[in-house]
């Protein structure tokens, strides 16, 4: 295709960490190293297991009663600060998962929409874009300083306020249930992923429309559901 894309309408909203890029292990090791800097103790298994999903605040808020307020505030400043730096200086692991960045660029070139609803903060959000070399494959950011955190709806539906598309047409692609929730919240649909090793059945049961397992069944997937 030559010149400007022509658009078909469609908007897909893609989460990023375990979505685009395999960032959980970059992040989740950060984590424990700043707690231990701090002399706080490992997070509670339960707690532990619900890290991938949540935002760095939320997470840590979910730590009350083994943290106090005083070193939650303390240790999310320390965290942002070490992983931004880690960005900054090209020392974060945080590459795409394979094949994600030619799908993208297909999409595009069919003339889908593309957007980001993360629970990232957006300076993050913008290094590991740029990092990959995708930022400006999309055309909305949406992060959490700028709307609420997953899965209330307030991500998805500025998405669909940017492009001016209602949610008939506007697909979220995730690899968690905050992502489906946030989706379905906003009255659109859901594509769970689980290439990065999340619940296929919790998506599924939080109301995802389909659930895939590989980078290769992407485009097939968003096809099925766009109908073009």
């Amino acid at each position: 295709m030559s010149g400007a894309n022509v658009m078909n309408g469609k908007l897909v909203l893609f989460d990023c960490d375990g979505t685009l890029v395999d960032s959980h292990a970059f992040i989740a090791q950060s984590m424990l190293a700043t707690l231990a800097e701090m002399g706080l103790p490992h997070p509670p298994a339960d707690i532990w297991a619900e890290f991938p999903a949540l935002s760095l605040r939320g997470f840590l808020q979910r730590m009350e009663g083994h943290l106090s307020g005083e070193q939650i505030i303390e240790a999310n400043e320390r965290m942002l600060a070490r992983i931004t730096s880690a960005r900054e200086n090209g020392a974060a692991q945080e590459r795409m998962f394979e094949g994600i960045a030619p799908a993208l660029q297909s999409l595009k070139e069919q003339g889908y929409w593309l957007g980001i609803v993360t629970n990232k903060h957006g300076r993050g959000l913008e290094l590991v874009l740029k990092a990959n070399g995708i930022h400006d494959l999309f055309v909305t950011h949406n992060h959490i300083d700028n709307a609420p955190p997953k899965p209330a709806p307030n991500m998805v539906l500025n998405g669909m306020r940017d492009v001016g598309v209602i949610a008939a047409d506007c697909l979220v692609v995730g690899d968690s249930v905050l992502d489906v929730l946030a989706a379905r919240n906003a009255g659109a649909q859901a594509l769970g992923v689980t290439w990065a090793g999340r619940d296929a059945d919790e998506m599924r049961a939080a109301g995802a429309c389909e659930v895939i397992a590989d980078v290769a069944e992407l485009l097939p997937a968003i096809k099925r559901w766009s109908g073009l």
